[in-house]
């Protein structure tokens, strides 16, 4: 028993030493500029058929308009754009906002489904998959935008056409996550550190990026062999398995969502908790679903990448054997560890002020933030039951509105 919580321990404290390392290298390599792919407008009128799947569930309908007018705004040709809107059979809120906002699509010649899910609430990727089975054959390219996505790339179709006529099986996007009050601003610089340093240095040293659901673009035929969308609480970064398993391609292109962040402190407990599950349970079917089917080298990339929440943990655990050195000894190697690991929190936010110039004094409580999500992931620990986990997000203020 010693031996296995000193094995856990261990593992634990050098976790934060691995990413900080990778991000570091990421930064100095400027990563960044080398992942994320920009794509030279193309201009060709030989493009495929693309479903847009909208998973909506009580949305307001503020939200619901800004996607739809996303969708409208994009330089695609509308005839080759259809839309399919999933929604819950008890939500009649949204329905009866659909039914305001699907003229706006017929009106732009782009076609609409409205799709009725009658058995009991799920997940998205259940709802996802309903909308699959309803696509023309031919369809080739599958994106997934959220009611509150804001895509500022008129291109971004597009773009994903052409990647996916190239063999490209999945793209992601940034995902900027934004709001006014302290924890929309929180959320910004979480996501700017992990667009920018972190999912760049994962994506060289792995092979394989943790994908973000918003914007999300997947090829028919890759969705048909893995069965469609994984059935799980993060769909998303389940689909990293996928292509490990598939050899599959990948690409980051470099165009930018930007959502409501969490509105309140509630909200953003109950998506850190889903999310995090989300990753143990990718983690736990690493090891004993697919041990056998992936390499020993996919299997320990991919321990590393979904072992992400816990270097949160990690974190806290670094602060609190520091406090504890303060009032009596402690193991040297364990004290320089955990002094090692929270140094390289506390040096995190350095990369936005230096590089990105951003001048925010809410950049000094960044590593509290990350702190308090270390709290959180032991609460996803936990077996406290939260259904659906449905996120309350902030209204997007309006320099992202007027640009719609």
């Amino acid at each position: 028993m010693y031996v296995a919580l000193s094995i856990i321990s261990a593992y634990l404290l050098i976790l934060p030493l691995i990413y900080g390392s990778i991000s570091i290298f990421s930064i100095i390599k400027r990563l960044s500029n080398k992942v994320w792919v920009d794509i030279i407008n193309d201009s060709t009128n030989n493009l495929p058929t693309i479903a847009i799947l909208l998973p909506f569930y009580h949305e307001t309908f503020h939200d619901i308009l800004l996607t739809i007018k996303s969708i409208i705004r994009q330089d695609y040709p509308k005839d080759k754009i259809e839309a399919f809107i999933v929604l819950e059979h008890d939500d009649k809120i949204t329905f009866k906002y659909i039914n305001v906002v699907k003229q706006l699509l017929v009106r732009h010649k782009i076609k609409p489904h409205i799709i009725i899910n009658d058995d009991p609430r799920s997940s998205k990727a259940y709802a996802l998959n309903k909308a699959l089975k309803l696509i023309p054959k031919n369809c080739e390219v599958v994106v997934v935008y959220d009611a509150g996505d804001v895509v500022l790339d008129k291109q971004h179709l597009r773009k994903v056409a052409r990647l996916i006529k190239e063999g490209i099986d999945v793209i992601g996007v940034k995902v900027y996550r934004v709001g006014k009050n302290i924890i929309g601003k929180l959320s910004f610089l979480d996501t700017l550190l992990w667009y920018n340093v972190a999912l760049p240095g994962l994506f060289k040293v792995i092979g394989y990026p943790l994908l973000s659901g918003e914007g999300l673009a997947i090829s028919s035929n890759f969705l048909m062999r893995i069965g469609g969308f994984p059935d799980k609480l993060t769909e998303d970064s389940y689909l990293t398995i996928h292509l490990a398993l598939l050899r599959g391609k990948v690409r980051l292109l470099n165009v930018t969502i930007y959502e409501g962040a969490p509105q309140s402190l509630k909200s953003l407990i109950k998506q850190r908790i889903r999310w995090y599950r989300g990753y143990f349970e990718c983690l736990v079917d690493v090891l004993l679903k697919y041990l056998r089917k992936l390499r020993l080298i996919d299997v320990l990339k991919l321990i590393l990448i979904y072992s992400e929440p816990l270097a949160l943990v990690s974190t806290t655990i670094s602060l609190t054997l520091i406090i504890i050195s303060l009032f009596t000894s402690i193991h040297p190697f364990v004290f320089i560890l955990a002094l090692l690991s929270f140094s390289l929190v506390v040096m995190a936010p350095l990369y936005l002020i230096l590089d990105l110039k951003i001048k925010s004094k809410v950049i000094l409580l960044a590593p509290f933030y990350w702190l308090f999500q270390g709290l959180i992931v032991l609460l996803a620990l936990t077996p406290i039951h939260m259904p659906w986990f449905k996120t309350i997000r902030a209204q997007l203020t309006r320099e992202y509105n007027n640009t719609l």
